[in-house]
């Protein structure tokens, strides 16, 4: 049986919110997340080999440096999704315009911050490198980049009316053409003049061509923007800054706890070591990213149920993606520890072993980081993430101080065990409360989902480490491709099986059999 959260709106005035449009944006940007680690997959270590260890150490320190200007959005990109979301179930156009054109308003000052911050770190940089090759060159990326950054924050806006429209496949598609032709001219510009300077100016071209195309499809599928400096006002600048600094606080919290950690290595060991280790963060963000992209669309479902009264309706989909969380979690994360080791060798090749050690240790800790996706989502969509935000700095520090401790002594993979461990003792104790707190209509049922829904992950992801460490102990990654396949079927099956009720069990069947039919459709024609 079909909840209410999956039919399609009956008002035509209102953007469609039926499952159709929510399962091909979450299987569009899973497709383009899957399309950019595929390329990521031949282009990190053509990368690294290109540039050499120390080079792309510092392109690092760059992403990693620009990372940081997330802060500079003041959350105010989950605000402005958030209330046009709730915005459009009224389809009130002077409102939507009204909270547009704040939000341009603000973010046009926060550009303006952007380039401040970027002349700043550049004339402070040799205060950080020793080599004046190293300050020139981080000082010629970071000026292009950040002024780059500062035009990002402007489009943030009509990113938001994509995201309250559902519209996730067109920031798919755009995503997907974007990262193939990037990484095509890398390729061939780098046969010329491998440079990290060239890797710069190739990434920044190509990002501002996709900014032009998310405008251009907002303004078409939204026909009432209409942005007037007449509707910007206190009232409306402080709502939507009101909502922000919560995402904001939250904001440095997540960038603290996933960037941190590359400026301690860095400072603590060597920019070398920085490489190692990113090449184990990577694959953990590429886990997150691939989570991100499933449920992804679960904020603007939860934020129209709640606007419109829906609460029922509203607990039962948030407990359901609880379980959709968890499977996908416990596989992404069981995968990347059974199958990490032969796939790094075969990826990076021979020199990297220890990146493995670091990247299962972050892996346990992430699992429980990713289970909560659809919790965070939740609490955001219910404006009641101040909380959650501060806890998430608290998180970070502790983080990055256990990091700082350990490094000198254990290395990257001390500093490794030190996030993972932390991190899966925060998340499994304090995130159920701080959902009960944000949303106590759950509060009988989620203690028990979280044990129930752990449980299932050890004991299906740990059979299959077992088996794939013991019994094909010495496969390399290509050979254990089959059997992981079957092992991890099986797994999903099981999931399915002992952790959903008999109507959610119904609603996987049909959506399947659903998918299976216009697979077959398009195949005919």
């Amino acid at each position: 049986m079909r909840s209410q959260a999956y039919r399609r709106n009956s008002d035509p005035g209102k953007p469609d919110v039926s499952a159709g449009r929510l399962l091909s944006g979450s299987g569009l940007r899973t497709i383009a997340l899957l399309t950019g680690m595929g390329i990521s997959f031949f282009m990190m270590p053509f990368l690294i080999r290109s540039l050499g260890d120390h080079w792309y150490g510092l392109w690092i320190l760059v992403a990693s440096t620009l990372g940081f200007y997330g802060v500079f959005d003041m959350g105010l990109a989950s605000a402005t999704q958030r209330y046009i979301s709730h915005a459009l179930a009224t389809d009130d156009h002077d409102r939507l315009n009204t909270i547009l054109s704040n939000s341009l308003f603000i973010y046009c000052i926060i550009a303006a911050f952007a380039v401040v911050a970027t002349v700043i770190i550049f004339f402070c940089a040799p205060v950080f490198f020793d080599s004046s090759e190293d300050t020139q060159t981080f000082q010629f990326i970071i000026l292009v980049m950040g002024c780059t950054f500062a035009i990002h924050f402007v489009m943030n806006a009509y990113y938001g009316i994509l995201s309250a429209y559902l519209r996730f496949d067109i920031q798919a598609i755009v995503d997907i053409t974007k990262t193939v032709l990037r990484a095509s001219c890398i390729y061939l510009i780098f046969q010329l003049d491998p440079s990290v300077i060239n890797l710069a100016l190739i990434t920044v071209l190509f990002d501002l061509v996709a900014q032009y195309l998310i405008l251009k499809a907002a303004q078409r599928e939204a026909n009432w923007i209409s942005p007037s400096l007449a509707l910007v006002s206190k009232d409306g600048i402080r709502e939507l800054m009101g909502f922000g600094i919560n995402s904001f606080i939250m904001f440095i919290g997540q960038q603290t706890r996933d960037r941190g950690p590359h400026f301690a290595i860095a400072s603590i060991l060597s920019i070398a070591s920085v490489t190692l280790f990113q090449i184990a963060s990577q694959l953990i963000q590429y886990l997150n990213q691939l989570q991100s992209s499933l449920l992804g669309v679960l904020m603007p479902s939860f934020t129209r149920l709640f606007g419109e009264g829906k609460n029922e309706e509203l607990s039962k989909n948030y407990l359901f993606s609880l379980k959709l969380s968890a499977l996908t979690a416990s596989c992404l994360c069981g995968g990347i520890i059974s199958l990490g080791q032969p796939f790094i060798t075969f990826w990076i090749g021979p020199g990297y072993e220890e990146a493995y050690y670091a990247v299962a240790a972050m892996a346990l800790g992430y699992f429980f980081v990713l289970v909560h996706y659809p919790s965070f989502q939740l609490i955001v969509a219910l404006a009641e993430h101040k909380i959650f935000a501060r806890y998430e700095v608290v998180e970070g520090v502790v983080l990055i101080v256990g990091a700082i401790a350990v490094a000198p002594l254990k290395g990257v993979t001390g500093v490794a065990i030190v996030l993972g461990t932390l991190l899966a003792i925060s998340r499994f104790s304090v995130m159920p409360i701080l959902v009960i707190k944000a949303w106590p209509e759950v509060k009988k049922s989620l203690y028990g989902e979280i044990i129930k829904l752990t449980f299932l992950a050890l004991c299906t992801q740990g059979g299959i480490f077992l088996f794939m460490t013991r019994a094909l102990e010495g496969f390399s990654f290509f050979a254990l491709i089959p059997y992981a396949f079957v092992m991890y079927t099986l797994a999903v099956v099981i999931f399915i099986i002992f952790s959903t009720t008999t109507d959610e069990k119904a609603w996987v069947k049909n959506t399947l059999v659903s998918l299976v039919s216009k697979v077959q459709g398009n195949l005919k024609l």
